[in-house]
């Protein structure tokens, strides 16, 4: 659709990671010496080892990053899912905004807030009976015209639009982007639309429906012209009034996809934006620029408890590598949790003592890595009643992120999505660079190769919990030319890889061999 999409020049990298340097180092209080695996000290740290002090207002506006054209920064910049309520103490815009500094530093480019329009009622129609979520579900609808006033600095509407616009402001002089979560599929109850146009609803008998399985959503139907018109006028006025960069599209798997095509093309008369789909499907690319990955991602949990790494390789070769070929520009989520998640599971209990691997896993697999509100810093790692309530299931806004980072996954995650930025083996459009490494050990190790050019990225995993002494890496003619000299992203040695090398691998060991850039690592 849009053909202005090619690879980030070299040139473009160092200019923005130079950036991305500087920032980060201003908001820390300068460069640090501190280990590669030990988060950095700042001078706003609390004695006591606890979370950083946060400011009362927003620092000061830095210098405007260099523009970056979209055809770069939608490849080449991860994804951060946040919840407002849930990401500070104050549950504000403005709270957000502060943090931004250290998301830039993480290496993220895309902020991508969860709904943030005013919260409707989640009682069902049928009988009045209410479902356990006190505070409210912000994927129930009350209006699309109005932010929920409780993100702004003084709990009005007034502060909330003008701390999202200063929000999306501040992301852009960092070199960043903002899109919004957006439901166009369903309303709360209690949305006006339902009495000022009950034609816009699905309806049976005249009575309208619920959205299957979810009683407290009441289903729009897209079979109206009028509906359609307006949900287009209103996205494109948000993006046209707060500067958004896009949007995710929740149920876009229960939508047509005529009418993502006419949203794309009104919204694109205003900027170019970034689509994310909650649907994961070759044909609705190029409409949406990403998709989520339906089909390795839930074999991560498979294999972390014992299932063979083979499950890996059938789901990514023939339901995306294949499928996806005749689409090379499509883009594919990859993550370890999102907010779906939150409530059916803890990471470590869905990755036992592979969270780091299957990490690497996702931000190394051709498509994009997300990190999900506070992964970075430990956030739903273990198990506990808080973490379990903090979305999906009672929306608690006095659920908080320990930005502490107490277990130091921090820097880890830094290394990968400042690499995942800097290589353009990693984020470059395309799947076709990936080539499987086969191993001695085909039941526990996937190892593959990534390239661009001159950069590859070797990167060896342990799925398993087995500790492996020796582990050789086969010579397989479609991996193509991969041995050389490496350095390891992690310990920073230089490596000389070869066909039938051997290496011990721990249980859930990750080897990342990088030539190429590696990226700023705080």
């Amino acid at each position: 659709m849009r053909t202005d999409r090619v690879a980030p020049s070299l040139l473009e990298l160092l200019m923005i990671s130079a950036f991305v340097w500087i920032a980060a180092c201003a908001a820390s209080g300068g460069p640090t010496d501190s280990p590669p695996d030990v988060a950095p000290a700042s001078s706003s740290a609390a004695p006591s080892g606890g979370p950083r002090a946060m400011p009362t207002e927003p620092d000061a506006a830095p210098a405007a990053a260099p523009p970056v054209p979209f055809s770069v920064w939608r490849h080449r910049e991860p994804i951060y899912e946040l919840y407002v309520r849930h990401f500070s103490p104050e549950g504000t815009f403005r709270a957000v905004e502060r943090r931004l500094p250290e998301l830039a530093a993480l290496g993220i480019g895309i902020v991508w807030l969860l709904p943030v329009h005013e919260i409707g009622s989640i009682t069902p129609a049928n009988g009045g009976q209410a479902i356990d979520a006190p505070h409210g579900n912000p994927y129930a609808v009350k209006s699309y015209e109005r932010l929920n006033a409780e993100y702004g600095s003084d709990r009005t509407l007034a502060s909330a639009e003008a701390d999202l616009k200063s929000l999306v402001a501040r992301a852009h002089q960092l070199g960043m982007h903002v899109i919004v979560d957006w439901v166009p599929n369903h309303t709360a109850w209690d949305n006006p639309l339902l009495t000022q146009h009950p034609d816009w609803y699905r309806r049976v008998g005249g009575v309208v429906q619920a959205v299957p399985d979810f009683p407290w959503i009441a289903q729009l139907d897209y079979g109206n012209e009028d509906l359609r018109a307006y949900m287009v006028d209103v996205m494109t006025q948000w993006v046209k009034k707060f500067d958004l960069d896009g949007y995710r599209i929740d149920f876009a798997h229960a939508m047509p996809l005529t009418f993502f095509s006419r949203l794309r093309q009104s919204l694109e008369a205003v900027k170019p934006v970034f689509l994310l789909a909650e649907a994961g499907a070759p044909e609705l690319h190029p409409t949406f620029d990403m998709t989520y990955d339906w089909d390795v991602y839930p074999r991560f949990g498979d294999v972390a408890h014992g299932a063979h790494v083979s499950t890996l390789d059938d789901a990514l070769l023939h339901r995306q590598l294949i499928p996806y070929a005749s689409r090379p520009d499509a883009i594919v989520m990859r993550m370890t949790y999102n907010h779906d998640d939150n409530g059916k599971f803890t990471l470590s209990e869905r990755y036992a003592g592979g969270i780091k691997t299957f990490a690497v896993l996702a931000c190394t697999l051709p498509g994009k890595p997300l990190v999900f509100d506070g992964q970075e810093v430990g956030m739903n790692v273990h198990d506990g009643s808080a973490v379990r309530a903090s979305i999906n299931l009672g929306h608690d806004p006095k659920v908080k992120i320990d930005w502490s980072d107490p277990d130091g996954y921090r820097p880890f995650y830094t290394k990968l999505l400042q690499l995942f930025r800097a290589n353009a083996a990693l984020h470059h459009p395309g799947s076709d660079d990936f080539r499987k490494i086969d191993t001695t050990s085909p039941d526990r190790v996937y190892a593959f190769v990534r390239r661009d050019g001159a950069d590859a990225v070797v990167v060896v995993l342990n799925l398993s919990a087995t500790d492996l002494p020796s582990v050789s890496l086969d010579p397989t003619p479609n991996a193509g030319a991969w041995p050389g000299t490496y350095t390891e992203l992690f310990s920073g040695a230089q490596t000389q890889l070869s066909a039938g090398q051997s290496m011990h691998l721990p249980p859930w060991a990750y080897r990342v061999y990088v030539r190429g850039p590696l990226g700023q690592s705080m």
